[in-house]
C-alpha cells in the first residue's frame, strides 16, 4: 500500500451472487495501485461522508439510487455504476423508463455495460446527460471462465457426493413471492418512482399477478417432477428475493426434493444434470458453463417476461413437454452443435468479456482513467464510532417502533447479504493467487465493524 494510492469503494448487495465476482474486481483493481474497500450496500453508502475522496460504485442508474449517487458527488467522489440487472430485463422501453433516469446518468462519471445490446439501449439517454459509457461485461462472469471456475470444483465435488443426481429448479418470482410480503413490495416500487402514473401501476400489477401465476405453476411442475423422476434429487434455489416457506414445505412432502438458498449458485449450475426456470440469468449462467437449461412457459405474455434467458434455453410450454425435454436430456445429454452456435451468437450481443479480456481487466483500465492520487489515509477510530453509533441507533429504533417497515427493511437487506467477515475475503484471495500469482501479495484489512480492504503489499 503506497501513500498517494487512489481510493475505490465496492457495494456487494446480494452475498451469494456479488461476493466472488466484485472481490475478484477488486484484486485486479488493487493490483494495479488502488486502495479497495468493500462492504454491504448499506454500510457504503451510509459512511462514505467518512470515507477518503475517491471511487464510488452504485449498482444502477434508477431514480431511487442516484440520490446516493448525488451525495457522493458533494462528498468529493467520482461515481462509476454497473446495472447488475441490467443483464436480464423486460421490454427495452421498460428498461429504460424504470432503471435509466435522467438523474442517475447526470450524476454517474462512467457506466459499464453488460454488453452491445445495453449500450445500444442506453446510449442515446446517456449522451443528452453526458455520460461516457463503456462495454466491459461484469466480473460476475469473469468466474465463468475456464481459467477461474476452477475454483468452484471443490464445491461441486461435495455437492455431488451429497445429493448424487439431481435436477435444479432456480426460481424467480421477487413479485410474486416476496420476502416481505405484497405490501412491502408495491411501497418499495412506489417510493423507486415506477408507479407514478396509471399505465406505470397497470403494467407493475400486471407483472406481479403473472409471476403469482408463474409462483403456483412452478409448485405443481416441481411436485410432477418429483414424481416422475424418483431416482433424482430435485434441488429448489429461489431466488435471493423470494421467502423460502413454500418451498419448504414442498419438500417435506417429497424425500428427493431440497430448498437450497445459501452460497453461490455456479457450482450447483455446474453439478446438475439439467436446470429447470423461467427468464432467470442463472439459463445465462448455464449456458456459458455448459448445463442444459429448460424455460417452463406455461403462461406466454411476452411483455410480461424476459426474453434473453429463455431465447438461449430449451423451451416447454406445459408439463407434458416439459417431462419429455428433461427425459430427453437427462438420458442423452449430446449439445446440438448448430443449436449452441446459433444461441451463442445471441448471447455474444448481449455480454462482453467471456472470451478475450476480462471485465475486471477491463474496468480496472477505465477506473484507473479517472482516479486522482489520494494521500489520506482511511480515519479507522472514525469510521469505528460511527459503526457503534449506527448500531445503537438501531437497537433503540427496534426497541421503540418494534415490527414496522423499518425493521422488515433490515431483515431483507439481512436475507440478501446475512454479513460479511475477513475470511470470505481471505480465501477467495487465496484460491486466484494459486490459478495467478499475480494476486498473492493482496493483504485484507477489516475497516471499522463491516468493511474490509484489500490493497497490495508492497
Amino acid at each position: 500500500m503506497r501513500r498517494n494510492d487512489p481510493w475505490l469503494y465496492i457495494p456487494i448487495e446480494t452475498k451469494a451472487r456479488d461476493l466472488y465476482g466484485k472481490t475478484l474486481l477488486a484484486s485486479f483493481v488493487a493490483i494495479n495501485g488502488f486502495n479497495v474497500v468493500l462492504g454491504s450496500k448499506k454500510d457504503i453508502n451510509s459512511r462514505s461522508l467518512f470515507f477518503p475522496k475517491g471511487i464510488i460504485f452504485n449498482v444502477g442508474l434508477a431514480r431511487n439510487l442516484s440520490n446516493n449517487s448525488k451525495r457522493f458527488k458533494k462528498e468529493g467522489h467520482k461515481v462509476v455504476v454497473m446495472d447488475e440487472e441490467g443483464l436480464v430485463t423486460l421490454r427495452d422501453d421498460i428498461y429504460l423508463h424504470q432503471r435509466v433516469s435522467k438523474e442517475g446518468l447526470e450524476n454517474a462519471d462512467l457506466f459499464f455495460c453488460w454488453g452491445e445490446r445495453q449500450a445500444c439501449i442506453v446510449e442515446e439517454k446517456a449522451r443528452k446527460m453526458n455520460c461516457k459509457i463503456s462495454i466491459t461485461g461484469n466480473p460476475r462472469f469473469d468466474m465463468l471462465r475456464k481459467e477461474y471456475r476452477v475454483i468452484f470444483n471443490k464445491d461441486v465435488e461435495e455437492i455431488k457426493k451429497k445429493y448424487g443426481k439431481f435436477i435444479l429448479v432456480n426460481t424467480n418470482f421477487g413479485r410474486g413471492n416476496h420476502f416481505a410480503g405484497d405490501n412491502f413490495l408495491l411501497d418499495s416500487l412506489k417510493e423507486k418512482g415506477w408507479m407514478n402514473n396509471p399505465d406505470d401501476k397497470k403494467y407493475i400489477l400486471a407483472n406481479v399477478d403473472w409471476q403469482k401465476k408463474m409462483f403456483k405453476e412452478f409448485q405443481q411442475i416441481i411436485s410432477e417432477i418429483a414424481e416422475k423422476f424418483k431416482e433424482y434429487n430435485i434441488i429448489i434455489r429461489p431466488h435471493p428475493s423470494e421467502k423460502y416457506e413454500i418451498w419448504e414445505k414442498i419438500a417435506q412432502t417429497f424425500p428427493n426434493v431440497f430448498v437450497v438458498h445459501s452460497s453461490n449458485a455456479v457450482p450447483w449450475i455446474m453439478a446438475t444434470d439439467i436446470l429447470i426456470h423461467n427468464g432467470c440469468t442463472t439459463a445465462v449462467e448455464a449456458f456459458v458453463l455448459g448445463t442444459e437449461a429448460v424455460t417452463y412457459r406455461p403462461f406466454i405474455i411476452k411483455e410480461q417476461e424476459t426474453e434473453f434467458p429463455n431465447k438461449i434455453s430449451w423451451e416447454a410450454f406445459n408439463s407434458k413437454e416439459l417431462m419429455e425435454i428433461i427425459e430427453k436430456k437427462i438420458n442423452n445429454p449430446i449439445i446440438n452443435v448448430e443449436d449452441h452456435n446459433i444461441k451463442k451468437r445471441y448471447l455474444d450481443n448481449f455480454i462482453s468479456g467471456v472470451e478475450g479480456k476480462m471485465a475486471s481487466e477491463q474496468i480496472s483500465f477505465y477506473l484507473k482513467s479517472i482516479a486522482q492520487p489520494n494521500h489520506k489515509k482511511m480515519n479507522i477510530p472514525l469510521i469505528l464510532l460511527f459503526d457503534i453509533y449506527e448500531r445503537v441507533i438501531l437497537m433503540l429504533k427496534r426497541i421503540v417502533s418494534g415490527k414496522n417497515r423499518g425493521s422488515v427493511s433490515l431483515a431483507y437487506q439481512l436475507h440478501k447479504n446475512p454479513g460479511l467477515v475477513k475470511k470470505d475475503f481471505q480465501d477467495f484471495i487465496e484460491k486466484i493467487s494459486r490459478i495467478d500469482k499475480k494476486f498473492a501479495n493482496l493483504k485484507v484489512k477489516r475497516i471499522g465493524l463491516s468493511c474490509y480492504q484489500i490493497y497490495e503489499n508492497k
